[in-house]
């Protein structure tokens, strides 16, 4: 397992990322490289038992989060509450780009790994109507993908980690 995978599971259990697609593909990518030159990386602090109770526990919330429709709707006016700044009911770019970029930093993830494309590309894919803002209507597309993409992962670290 690479050092990516606990950015990756932070990411997951946060989940509070605008970044989530790009930075996954990043660690999913590295973990590419560091499995095929042979590397293992130990998880710092965390046992792999721990990993997998975290990883556990972080899929069943989201699957009962997508199940129910009143826990789904506070994720996700919780969410995107913390990227509307000026607490207008909109995401302009400037918010959006902002709460990405002071959140990768408080998972210690470099602000090198969202390129200004990826930014660009996320937003045009938020803004489905290109009024340039984001609502929460056009918010809620995401989370749910995003939770949708966070069980998948666990799930695959799950089954990687009962493999070793």
């Amino acid at each position: 397992m690479s050092d990516c995978v606990c950015v990756c599971v932070c990411v997951c259990v946060c989940v509070v990322c605008f970044c989530a697609f790009p930075v996954a593909q990043q660690c999913r990518e590295r973990e590419k490289r560091d499995t095929k030159r042979g590397r293992q990386i130990h998880l710092t602090g965390m046992s792999q038992a721990e990993l997998q109770q975290q990883l556990i526990v972080m899929k069943e919330a989201l699957e009962k989060t997508l199940a129910s429709r009143e826990d789904m709707d506070r994720s996700v006016r919780d969410m995107f509450e913390k990227a509307d700044l000026d607490g207008n009911g909109f995401i302009d770019r400037e918010e959006l780009e902002r709460a990405t970029r002071e959140y990768m930093e408080s998972i210690g993830v470099e602000p090198e790994a969202f390129t200004q494309k990826h930014f660009d590309e996320n937003f045009a894919n938020l803004d489905t109507n290109k009024d340039g803002l984001i609502s929460v209507e056009e918010f809620r597309p995401f989370v749910e993908e995003f939770f949708k993409e966070s069980i998948d992962y666990a799930t695959t670290l799950l089954r990687e980690i009962s493999r070793e």
